[in-house]
C-alpha cells in the first residue's frame, strides 16, 4: 500500500523469492492479506500457509538515503504529532528557503506561462482576481482592465511586488484573511505541491473555493510526478535550489543562482525544497470532494 492509498496485490508462486527495492522497498508497506481465498484472474483460490520474512539492516549515524519521510533517522527531529510534522517541514524546507533566495528565484521567474496568460487576457474588465502565491507578481502585470491582489508566504517576495506597485498581501494559505465569495477568478500556480500532507493540499483547495463566488473560476497547477526532465524516486522530496557564493572587492558575501553547480563544489550553497509531486489523477480527487465543485478542465503534462 501506497502512503497516497494505492494498492497493489501479486501472486507469488510457490518456491519463489519476491525482492522489493527503491521506492517500492522504502516507501510502500506491504503484508498478507488476512483472508482464506483469493481470486485470480476471475479464479477462485484457497489459500494454504504463506509466511513473510522482513529482514532490516542495522545502520549507525545519520543517513543520507532519497525518501527521508519514510525514514526514521531523517525524521528523528520532526515532532511526532502528524500537523506539527507537516508545519515543521513546510516552516524549514518552503517558508524559509523562499524567504532565502527571494531575489534569486524572482530573477529566474519573469517569464509569464502562456496558458495563464491568455487565462487572464480573456476575463472581462473589472473582474477580481486573486493571485494566491504570487511569488514576485510575474502574474499580477497582466491585463490591465483586471483588478487583482496577490498572497504570498514569503515576506521577501512580497517586498519584490511592492517594488512593482502591486497589490500584495501577506498570509498563509491553509488561513487567508479574504471573506467567502470575495473574487471572480482565483489562481494558485505551484503553490499547493509545497505542502507537506494530504490534509493540508486539501485545506489549501478549500480555501481557494471558499473565497471565490459561485459561478467563478479557480485555476491551479502543481508539478507532476512524471517528468520529461527530471526523475523523482518518490513523490515527496526535496528539490536543491543551486547558488553559487563568491565575494565582491570588499570582501562582502554575495550569491549568485545558477543551475550548473556541482554538488559538493566548495562554491554551492544547497538549498532544499520541499516538494510533493502528483500522479495523475490526484489533484482531481482532492477537487471532487470538496462540495459545489466542477472541473471544467483538467490535464497532466
Amino acid at each position: 500500500r501506497h502512503p497516497d492509498g494505492r494498492r497493489m496485490e501479486f501472486d507469488v508462486p510457490g518456491r519463489s523469492l519476491l525482492i522489493l527495492s527503491k521506492e517500492a522497498r522504502y516507501v510502500w508497506t506491504h503484508g498478507i492479506m488476512p483472508r482464506k481465498t483469493d481470486y485470480i484472474q476471475d479464479l477462485r483460490r484457497d489459500r494454504q500457509m504463506r509466511v513473510s520474512l522482513t529482514f532490516r539492516k542495522i545502520r549507525k549515524g545519520e543517513c543520507g538515503c532519497k525518501y527521508p519521510f519514510s525514514c526514521d533517522s531523517q525524521l528523528v527531529h520532526i515532532q511526532e504529532d502528524h500537523d506539527d510534522k507537516t508545519s515543521w517541514l513546510e516552516q524549514k524546507y518552503v517558508h524559509e528557503v523562499y524567504d532565502t533566495i527571494a531575489s534569486h528565484f524572482s530573477d529566474t521567474r519573469y517569464k509569464p506561462w502562456p496558458n495563464l496568460t491568455r487565462f487572464l487576457k480573456e476575463q472581462k474588465p473589472g473582474t477580481l482576481v486573486a493571485d494566491i502565491g504570487c511569488g514576485n507578481g510575474r502574474y499580477l502585470g497582466i491585463n490591465e482592465s483586471i483588478y487583482k491582489i496577490g498572497s504570498d508566504r514569503s515576506i521577501n517576495l512580497l517586498r519584490i511586488c511592492k517594488e512593482k506597485n502591486y497589490e500584495v498581501t501577506a498570509c498563509d494559505i491553509l488561513q487567508m484573511p479574504f471573506r467567502d465569495n470575495a473574487f471572480d477568478v482565483v489562481t494558485c500556480i505551484a503553490v499547493i505541491h509545497h505542502l507537506s500532507s494530504s490534509t493540508h493540499r486539501f485545506k489549501a483547495l478549500s480555501e481557494l473555493f471558499r473565497i471565490v463566488r459561485f459561478g467563478g473560476f479557480v485555476m491551479v497547477y502543481v508539478w507532476a510526478f512524471e517528468q520529461k526532465e527530471r526523475v523523482f524516486a518518490s513523490q515527496d522530496c526535496f528539490v536543491p535550489w543551486h547558488l553559487a557564493a563568491s565575494k565582491n572587492k570588499k570582501g562582502e558575501d554575495l550569491s549568485v543562482a545558477v543551475d550548473d553547480v556541482e554538488e559538493g563544489s566548495k562554491d554551492a550553497i544547497v538549498h532544499k525544497r520541499f516538494y510533493h509531486v502528483f500522479v495523475k489523477g490526484e489533484l482531481d480527487a482532492l477537487v471532487e470532494k470538496i462540495p459545489n465543485v466542477k472541473i471544467l478542465e483538467s490535464f497532466y503534462d
